[in-house]
């Protein structure tokens, strides 16, 4: 099987993402995919939602619309939950 053991699944409403991409500071923006407009944004959202919702065994939706450090702890605690860290506190 070459199916991943955790697929992390970064969720962000479709208007809180696009406003992230505006608001970036790079000197070569790459912006071809937020011309794509709101709709197709909606639809690659909904299909990665599906994906999550068809292998709830190793897909983990993670809030994405949170704060950095929110993010980095939700996906540390699943992290943790599924691969034994060396140092972990676990005798």
């Amino acid at each position: 099987d070459t199916a991943p053991d955790i697929t992390f699944i970064l969720d962000l409403p479709v208007d809180a993402g696009l406003a992230r991409a505006a608001g970036r500071d790079d000197e070569t923006p790459e912006d071809r995919y937020e011309r794509m407009g709101e709709g197709f944004h909606a639809r690659v959202r909904a299909g990665f939602r599906a994906i999550a919702d068809a292998h709830p065994e190793r897909c983990r939706l993670i809030d994405a619309d949170a704060s950095p450090e929110a993010v980095q702890d939700a996906v540390w605690r699943v992290v943790e939950t599924h691969i034994p860290l060396p140092n972990s506190g676990a005798a």
